[in-house]
């Protein structure tokens, strides 16, 4: 798991990410709104294997949202390695995007 920081609330945090995932070709299979939680899929592209990223997000503060990135690959080839790099590489791109 990997965690990112970011100084928005959490309702802006959420809908940003929601667009910024869209635009970056992953599908939206869930989002749980009790549990402030985001399922998405992507088939291939990095690993050419399917993953789902799930983004749990919590309110810290007024202006700070924590969002805690798990992945898993689908297919048994790829270990905790390969998910551990997708997630760091999540927290780049929000950090970059948002």
């Amino acid at each position: 798991m990997e965690t990112a920081l970011l100084k928005y609330s959490l309702a802006d945090v959420i809908r940003k990410l929601k667009e910024m995932l869209v635009k970056k070709g992953f599908l939206i299979e869930a989002i749980d709104e009790q549990k402030k939680e985001l399922m998405v899929y992507r088939n291939g592209n990095w690993y050419r294997q399917p993953k789902h990223i799930l983004f749990e997000l919590s309110s810290i503060d007024n202006g700070l949202t924590r969002i805690d990135i798990t992945a898993s690959i689908d297919g048994k080839k790829r270990g905790r390695e390969a998910e551990e790099v997708i997630e760091e590489k999540m927290a780049s791109i929000i950090y970059t995007n948002l």
